[in-house]
């Protein structure tokens, strides 16, 4: 076993000793070090979806000084109204700066500003950039990770038709497409269509553009015309035709629907309507006509007053069962609003009624109702709302077929109906 003696004990601790404090000294500067970094707060952090709201910002330094920083909005957010000390400014609608200022954890900046939202966003994360120098130049600070930098949308903007102002029904009225439409029928110089905007938290949506367009398109037309306008300050855009530049759909049809679009906006379609070849305001006897595009259909339809008539002749699904066999591809489709039944007289023509075989010297009309009433059919069915329509007797002087004639080889059908459709 050896030794060491003592005398060399003593000479080694001093230096061993020496070593540690150095040591400890090369440690702890960087070890205690604190990061320059600033923390940036929004209050509120949340918006509705388009929406105009107060915001205030705090800037404060976890250490060091910041003299200068930008904070910049997201893509699609427009700022003003900013309320801050000397230094700091509105360089633009999305962008503050601040310069020659004195941030630190014992003196913070605090502002305040107005912020709009738009009604959808690419993202929601403010941009903030500090610096040493008041001229945002030297060293960049980090963001702290407490900063709370984001502002989630709420809600969803919407858009919808006012109450009584929707597109009502129009017609061709002899003319290559429909006349303006309104939110009356038939009156191209009527109340013009509204459509009323909001934002996410259900205010008035002000200053946002509004486009008309399909909801629903049964015969695939084209909508043409001023159909944009822009909402006023209660959130309503009026969409104004003219005689001269009429808001037009090109095709004749039922069951249309518009809706009134926005950037972000979630549009709801209107009540459905329909373009007639001809439509009118009744007062007294009131008649309207309409054809199928290749003339062998034509129809002219009488009612006894009030209300508003129209009609037109396209293709439509309308089938019968029984061994009744109808003629056209068109089906007669009418609507009328006043009181009383309707008289139809519609023509076939002769090329037509050449290409069915062994129908005998009647010309079936397959009829059926709009208006939830029934009627009994040519085979005695009662009740129904689909059917072959009977003669007229008596006993049923309603939905039921007045007469039959020929006239230049086609035959002429008259049938007294309710509202509703009818295929020959």
């Amino acid at each position: 076993m050896l030794c060491t003696p003592p005398s060399r004990v003593r000479k080694l601790l001093p230096a061993l000793v020496l070593t540690l404090v150095a040591a400890a000294f090369a440690v702890a500067p960087s070890a205690l070090a604190a990061a320059n970094n600033v923390v940036g707060t929004l209050d509120p952090g949340g918006v509705p979806a388009g929406a105009t709201r107060a915001v205030s910002f705090t800037l404060t330094t976890t250490n060091g000084t910041a003299k200068s920083f930008n904070l910049t909005a997201p893509a699609g957010w427009s700022l003003s109204g900013l309320s801050a000390p000397a230094g700091v400014t509105l360089a633009s609608s999305s962008l503050i700066q601040g310069r020659n200022l004195s941030v630190n954890g014992t003196s913070p900046l605090n502002i305040s500003f107005t912020s709009k939202a738009p009604c959808a966003a690419s993202s929601t994360d403010w941009a903030l950039t500090a610096k040493s120098g008041g001229g945002f130049t030297g060293s960049v600070f980090g963001v702290d990770g407490t900063s709370v930098l984001t502002s989630p949308l709420t809600g969803s903007c919407s858009s919808a038709f006012v109450l009584g102002r929707g597109p009502a029904d129009a017609a061709f009225n002899g003319n290559p497409k429909s006349e303006n439409i309104t939110s009356e029928p038939y009156a191209p110089g009527g109340q013009p269509m509204q459509a009323e905007a909001k934002d996410g938290a259900g205010d008035a949506l002000a200053g946002v553009q509004l486009t008309l367009g399909f909801g629903a398109n049964p015969s695939s037309a084209n909508l043409t015309g001023p159909t944009s306008a822009t909402t006023d300050a209660s959130g309503v855009a009026t969409f104004t035709g003219s005689a001269a530049t009429p808001i037009s759909i090109s095709k004749v049809s039922q069951g249309y629907t518009l809706k009134a679009n926005g950037s972000g906006i979630v549009a709801a379609a209107s009540g459905p309507f329909g373009i007639y070849q001809e439509g009118k305001g009744c007062s007294g006897l009131c008649q309207v006509h309409g054809n199928s595009g290749d003339n062998k259909i034509t129809a002219d339809i009488s009612a006894p007053g009030g209300g508003t008539l129209a009609v037109l002749v396209q293709d439509f699904n309308l089938t019968c069962e029984g061994t009744g066999t109808t003629l056209s591809s068109s089906a007669i489709i009418w609507k009328y609003t006043g009181p009383g039944a309707q008289t139809v007289t519609a023509f076939v023509d002769r090329s037509l009624v050449k290409t069915v075989t062994d129908r005998g010297s009647h010309i079936d009309v397959c009829f059926q109702t709009d208006n939830g009433k029934t009627f009994t059919d040519k085979f005695g069915h009662a009740g129904v709302t689909t059917g072959y329509l009977p003669d007229c007797a008596p006993a049923q002087p309603t939905n039921c077929i007045e007469s039959e004639t020929g006239l230049n080889g086609g035959k002429i059908i008259v049938f007294t109906v309710e509202d509703g459709k009818g295929r020959i």
